[in-house]
């Protein structure tokens, strides 16, 4: 994992909006599971790039497709699964999935062919529906980018030198990075 500075809620906010539409779609979920995010494992925010075989190590949370748009088959479930494990698992069941989970499938089949972008994550499983269960540890979980992590998994994307921009919230930073050089200050911090 190589440390590239520090960051903060809003600049993650700001650059997710001018990346996608916040206010529409997975937008607000995605807005509120990171203010959630910040008021428990924040206010330190972190930008690293993981590499590939880090980035395949992480751990998606409980995810059951995307219900409000019919799907009905669970991908992840209470005890979490990598994208190395998730992409197996869809491996086996692909056919399955895409007609029960046309939606779901949909957003990971598009990132199969689509390069590697920045991930959000949290150091700790967060207190929310979606992460209990989840074993705690020194491990990286996703807040957003599990359709992404996924499908490039499933593509081979993560694989040998490949690196992953992300944003990563915890206090933990100093202990994971130390040895890393000193974070410097960004954005703002």
């Amino acid at each position: 994992m190589h440390l590239l500075g520090r960051t903060d809620l809003r600049h993650v906010l700001d650059e997710l909006g001018r990346e996608r539409d916040l206010a529409a779609g997975s937008g607000p979920w995605t807005v509120e599971l990171l203010a959630l995010a910040d008021a428990q494992l924040g206010p330190e925010w972190w930008d690293v790039a993981l590499t590939g075989d880090e980035a395949a190590a992480i751990v998606l949370p409980r995810h059951a497709g995307e219900p409000c748009h019919g799907d009905t088959m669970t991908l992840v479930g209470a005890a979490g699964l990598t994208p190395a494990e998730a992409a197996a698992r869809l491996a086996a069941i692909e056919g399955d999935y895409a007609r029960a989970n046309a939606s779901c499938w949909g957003r990971i089949d598009r990132a199969r062919r689509e390069p590697l972008t920045r991930v959000i994550l949290a150091m700790a499983p967060l207190d929310h529906p979606e992460y209990r269960g989840l074993p705690a540890g020194t491990r990286l979980y996703c807040v957003d980018g599990l359709h992404r992590l996924t499908g490039w998994a499933l593509s081979g994307q993560l694989a040998g030198e490949a690196l992953v921009p992300a944003h990563v919230v915890g206090k933990r930073g100093r202990e994971l990075f130390s040895g890393a050089g000193r974070p410097k200050a960004r954005h703002g911090k």
